[in-house]
């Protein structure tokens, strides 16, 4: 697994090295522009339809904290995530995003027979602001720092030592509501986007209201703007 997604960077930043360097412009919701560069163009803010789209697929490392023993899974689990975006410019340089996401969290605790699989699903929303530095007139560095919501969509507990799986959400484990804060920072070539990102958890998502449960998330995602 950690070769493969060292192989998937390694050709993603190739990819961004090619764009970047090509006359194509920034694409997505600025058009494209001129070899001039979008730097100079007129706000993109300020058309009739500002908004854009996108589409995401990528990789995540994700651990659940809990001061609870039973649902303790520090160790990182690999997962898959997919969804789309949607984002408006605010100003010049500042971008508002959102999007809808399926995404894969959850974790591992134990080793070899006794070990535990725990399985979180979730339908995810982010809300986040971006701020576009542009290294190039085709080529931009985004920082990005805002909040998520999400709710479980499925997922199971697996304990390999009696073989046994249930819902995650089953009784005494898991709540299916979660939120906390996302930060990260994204590439932009032409309409490419390669983006890493990582949610820290604020709420409890264990049904324990005294065992303090929360998840972690760190997600490599590449996807397409238009």
């Amino acid at each position: 697994m950690k070769k493969s997604i060292v192989a998937i960077v390694l050709t993603l930043c190739f990819a961004f090295g090619a764009f970047a360097q090509g006359p194509a412009g920034y694409g997505g919701r600025y058009g494209r522009y001129p070899r001039g560069g979008y730097r100079d163009r007129v706000p993109s803010y300020r058309s009739p339809m500002p908004v854009s789209f996108g589409t995401r697929i990528g990789l995540d490392y994700s651990s659940v904290f809990s001061e609870a023993a039973a649902l303790d899974g520090r160790s990182p689990e690999g997962n898959f995530l997919f969804g789309f975006s949607l984002g408006m410019p605010v100003t010049r340089s500042l971008d508002f995003e959102s999007g809808l996401y399926y995404i894969g969290k959850g974790g591992r605790s134990g080793s070899g027979e006794a070990r535990f699989m725990y399985d979180l699903n979730y339908l995810e929303i982010p809300l986040e602001f971006r701020y576009n530095y542009f290294v190039s007139p085709y080529f931009a560095v985004r920082p990005l720092f805002g909040v998520y919501g999400a709710v479980g969509a499925g997922g199971q507990i697996r304990n390999y030592q009696s073989r046994d799986a249930f819902s995650s959400y089953s009784e005494g484990y898991f709540r299916r509501l979660d939120a906390g804060f996302r930060f990260g920072c994204g590439l932009a070539a032409s309409i490419i986007r390669l983006d890493l990102v990582y949610d820290l958890g604020v709420a409890n998502v264990g049904q324990d209201i005294f065992d303090k449960t929360r998840t972690g998330c760190l997600m490599l995602m590449f996807g397409f703007d238009f």
